[in-house]
């Protein structure tokens, strides 16, 4: 998480202030001129809670999926059509595994655009009367466009390398 973090934390700023930093390199000075190394790390809390509720909704979701797509088309182990399962079944689980974890990564992409004071309770509380539970979904659809063909290829393509 050391170096995940600082990375979602520039990821953050250059997405939410593209006119004032235009590389990685310009937000990452401009954080520790003004924040010092601390504020590489706003949103630490939320974002290993949605990296560990990714990791742990997603492979247990994939497996599920593959094991009933299994069942239904009957595929043979290493068969084209089993590689396509595999894929299939990542896709779904990245529908998943985003549904359960959207309202994390949306407190984290909160707390890394805020000043350091901001706590975690202000800025739920703050989203929740703002918006409902709608407020904490905001975003799934790009990220949803980055996780499914992830997914797609990484589930698609472990099962062959794994045989190799």
């Amino acid at each position: 998480f050391g170096v995940i973090i600082p990375q979602e934390t520039v990821k953050t700023t250059l997405i939410k202030h593209p006119e004032k930093h235009r590389t990685g390199r310009a937000v990452l000075a401009s954080v520790l001129r003004t924040e010092g190394l601390r504020g590489l790390y706003k949103g630490a809390v939320p974002t290993a809670t949605k990296n560990m509720l990714n990791s742990a909704t997603r492979f247990p979701l994939q497996s599920a999926f593959h094991r009933v797509l299994s069942s239904l088309t009957a595929a043979p182990k290493g068969s084209w059509w089993d590689t396509a399962t595999h894929g299939t079944a990542g896709v779904l689980a990245g529908f998943g595994s985003v549904a359960c974890t959207q309202p994390f990564d949306t407190i984290k992409t909160k707390m890394q655009g805020l000043p350091r004071s901001a706590s975690l309770f202000a800025i739920t509380t703050e989203s929740y009367q703002s918006g409902g539970v709608r407020a904490f979904y905001a975003g799934t659809v790009p990220r949803l466009l980055r996780v499914t063909p992830e997914n797609l290829v990484l589930f698609s393509l472990f099962p062959m390398l794994k045989k190799r």
